[in-house]
């Protein structure tokens, strides 16, 4: 009797591991699509746009469509900013010198010029700007696509790193999460009033199109930054705070529906306007080569300098390159095509390459992750030979907000992703 229920055991236990695997497949298939809703939904809102463009159009002739998806969205990102990770990188004040020098000019300047000096782009825009490809005006050597393909990627590179990707990839590399944090934090701030004059120095486009800096900066604090501000400030209120923390997911993928309706938008106009036929496969898949080699150059180059610096360690060496080769901040990158006068070209053909780069970036930093990634004897993040309270506390406060990681096989725009939501429990 007891050899039978022994065996119905065996049994029961077989058919309740065949569950479990199916309902992992099922589950795996949903986190897969949870963790790269963003890439997914953006990818979905260009074949929308450039098949059924009628609806977007037909809404955004009748409201400011645009305006108000960039502003709900940084509305959401500002109720969502946590502090506390920042806090305990304030120390590193050396990283984070070096991490603002390199994302908002170095890896800028040094793009932008590279791209200035790449011929094999379309004509230029604006008649009075055909100088620089004179001596390509060939249809044939136009391989990279429209001269706004050139101008979408000077724009990209010019916008800071995106906060959440680089953390998870600086969280995989066991990098410095804090330090991670902060940069971004401060980059996205300080390169809303450092873009605009950025854009007028460095790009021969905007020479010609004779820009209104103080427009495109007054846009750009208007769209971005006054949502940010309000953002975070909302989450002070105990009552907002309370009701973020319960419902955090839900307000991330509602911000990222608005950025998705802002891409479907902006392509279903390029789509109808009939711009499209000036790109081809090959225009596209030569452009996501050159920026991604770009950006592979300047984490590279990054690592290497960083890690023969005697006063910065690996873990610095490595979270620095991952920030500064990480993706960039989209949001803020299409913003800015929104807020440019149309002279400056057809903006469905400048977000466009944006979107393919930065999911080709994704691909290649998990690559460069899995390169440079710190051994576990080396996590323990680098403390000074002083340690007041003051710091004891900010380290106790960061180890009770990580985040668990992992390769997920499943995954392809973000091998590394979030295994559980964050502890929530200060600013």
């Amino acid at each position: 009797m007891a050899q039978s229920d022994v065996v119905v055991e065996v049994v029961q236990a077989e058919e309740a591991d065949e569950d479990f695997k199916k309902t992992s497949i099922l589950t795996s298939f949903k986190n897969f699509c949870m963790r790269n809703y963003l890439a997914i939904g953006i990818i979905l809102s260009i074949i929308i746009g450039i098949f059924l463009p009628q609806p977007a159009i037909y809404l955004s002739q009748r409201m400011p469509v645009a305006k108000i998806c960039i502003i709900v969205l940084f509305l959401t990102i500002g109720v969502r900013i946590r502090l506390v990770e920042a806090k305990s990188a304030v120390k590193f004040y050396k990283e984070v010198v070096v991490g603002l020098v390199l994302v908002l000019f170095v890896g800028p300047i040094f793009a932008t010029n590279v791209l200035n000096h790449v011929p094999n782009f379309g004509s230029l825009i604006g008649d009075d700007q055909n100088w620089r490809n004179s001596s390509n005006s060939s249809e044939e050597m136009a391989i990279l696509g429209p001269e706004e393909f050139r101008l979408a990627l000077q724009i990209y590179f010019v916008c800071p790193t995106t906060p959440a990707i680089s953390l998870i990839l600086v969280t995989a590399a066991n990098g410095h999460r804090g330090l991670s944090i902060l940069v971004a934090m401060l980059c996205t701030i300080i390169a809303v009033f450092t873009i605009p004059p950025m854009l007028t120095w460095f790009l021969p486009t905007f020479q010609h199109v004779g820009l209104n800096v103080g427009q495109v900066l007054l846009d750009t604090v208007l769209r971005v930054l006054l949502p940010l501000v309000i953002g975070r400030c909302l989450r002070c209120v105990p009552p907002v705070k309370k009701v973020v923390k319960k419902w955090n997911n839900t307000i991330k993928y509602f911000g990222q529906n608005f950025l998705i309706g802002l891409f479907l938008v902006k392509v279903s106009e390029t789509s109808a306007s009939g711009n499209l036929a000036r790109v081809s496969v090959v225009n596209i898949l030569c452009v996501v080569a050159l920026g991604t080699s770009l950006t592979t150059f300047n984490a590279l180059s990054s690592y290497c300098l960083i890690s023969i610096l005697p006063w910065f360690s690996k873990k610095s060496a490595v979270t620095l390159s991952i920030i500064l080769g990480c993706t960039r901040l989209l949001t803020l990158a299409v913003t800015v095509v929104d807020v440019l006068p149309d002279s400056t070209g057809d903006k469905g053909l400048l977000v466009l390459p944006m979107v393919f780069v930065y999911i080709a970036i994704l691909l290649t930093m998990n690559g460069f992750v899995s390169l440079v990634k710190v051994k576990e004897e080396d996590t323990a993040l680098d403390k000074p030979s002083q340690t007041t309270e003051q710091d004891k506390e900010q380290d106790k406060d960061m180890n009770d907000s990580t985040i668990n990681t992992k390769i997920n096989e499943v995954a392809i725009f973000t091998i590394y992703t979030d295994e559980m939501s964050v502890k929530d429990e200060q600013l």
